[in-house]
């Protein structure tokens, strides 16, 4: 019972998520997932700690465990309708600054038509997604050419995008791939 009550705090935390970890970003996010998974569980725990030897004398124990197992079916079903369509975070570092505190990274969301660039500060568990830079066009080519400018080289041209020392966040982001190519460098 102690995993379904953990496990639910980290898929709450998760639709939440006030600090943009990644992470919860990628893993803990969906709440249809996680009630299903939350469901299942309790489900679990209360079939091996109270299990129900006589219908007659456990009618609660009973009815709590139907409930249990309406709330997993309509997890499931909603789960079944938007799948990971509700919320997909998929996010693949590309680069890290000189000193190995911020990371460019390409992110897919289900939400978004096309690929982005994020920034991405500190590493590990702790990785935040700090700011989209904007779309991943043809040809991209990304660097650091020091630990707060970002140099992007596509097939439109190379931009140069400053980031704030103090707070990690880029002081202007690229447009669209169209606006790119209708005006180029």
């Amino acid at each position: 019972m102690g995993l379904a009550v953990a496990v639910a705090a980290v898929f709450t935390v998760g639709g939440v998520n006030p600090w943009n970890n990644v992470v919860l970003l990628s893993y803990f996010a969906d709440p249809f997932f996680g009630l299903m998974v939350v469901a299942g569980l309790t489900y679990l725990a209360l079939w091996l700690l109270l299990p129900v030897r006589s219908e007659a004398k456990h009618r609660g124990r009973l009815a709590v465990r139907i409930s249990v197992v309406l709330i997993a079916v309509a997890g499931l079903f909603g789960f079944g309708l938007y799948g990971t369509h509700f919320y997909d975070y998929t996010g693949q570092e590309v680069v890290r600054s000189p000193d190995g505190e911020r990371a460019l990274a390409i992110v897919v969301r289900s939400g978004a038509p096309d690929p982005r660039i994020h920034l991405y500060e500190g590493s590990g568990l702790a990785t935040v997604d700090v700011a989209d830079l904007g779309p991943l066009c043809p040809g991209n080519d990304m660097s650091f050419a020091d630990d707060t400018t970002v140099l992007i080289r596509n097939s439109y041209g190379e931009f140069s995008i400053r980031l704030d020392s103090a707070s990690g966040m880029p002081t202007e982001v690229m447009a669209t791939c169209s606006d790119l190519a209708a005006n180029p460098g």
